[in-house]
């Protein structure tokens, strides 16, 4: 009796470690104590299941890391720069000027990321607030008006088009237009109204 129950025990104990759940853990990263996302500090994200999308995470080992790969992000051309297609700068500049609540906007879409960061949460029986709605159209309105101009997008036809499918996302994506119980950006960037 001792041995079928001693097998039993092992084998569940493996079948647990092996569960897609127990993997996706060991990806699943706290904000807490983060300041670039000083406002979701009780909830997680993925690092593996993003760094694909999102380089930066590949490098970060801790909080701290964290919070200086989110800073040099939001400031360079692969942010907002390319997907515009806005190349002239997109290739050359080393720096761009910051867009009203970024971070916040950046915060929000890797922790509401459906495939990766939200069962993260959901694992911890957290249920993290989409972004507002409004700081969403906040966030976009100062990309449209740092890259309305063919010194930096030469194509302002597709800077247009591809604006007006980053605009929709603030409507129709349910991470980003939140209305009621949601996260507004001045919570998290209380400074400067955003504008770092």
């Amino acid at each position: 009796m001792k041995i079928p129950t001693y097998s039993t025990i092992v084998l569940l104990f493996l079948s647990l470690l092996l569960s897609p759940s127990a993997a996706q853990n060991d990806s699943c990263f706290s904000l807490s104590g983060s300041t670039t996302c000083a406002a979701f500090q009780d909830y997680y994200i993925s690092l593996t299941g993003l760094a694909t999308q999102y380089p930066f995470l590949k490098k970060v080992t801790d909080i701290k890391t964290f919070d200086a790969g989110m800073q040099s992000f939001v400031t360079s051309p692969q942010f907002y720069l390319a997907p515009l297609g806005c190349t002239n700068k997109a290739n050359v500049a080393s720096k761009i000027p910051y867009a009203r609540y970024s971070m916040t906007y950046l915060c929000s879409i890797l922790i509401q990321d459906s495939s990766y960061s939200l069962p993260c949460n959901y694992n911890q029986r957290l249920s993290p607030p989409p972004l507002c709605k409004q700081t969403c159209f906040d966030f976009m309105a100062s990309v449209e008006s740092l890259t309305d101009n063919t010194e930096t997008c030469p194509n302002l036809l597709q800077q247009s088009s591809n604006m007006a499918n980053l605009n929709s996302s603030c409507e129709y994506w349910s991470g980003l237009n939140g209305t009621d119980y949601c996260m507004v950006g001045v919570a998290n960037e209380p400074y400067n109204c955003g504008n770092n």
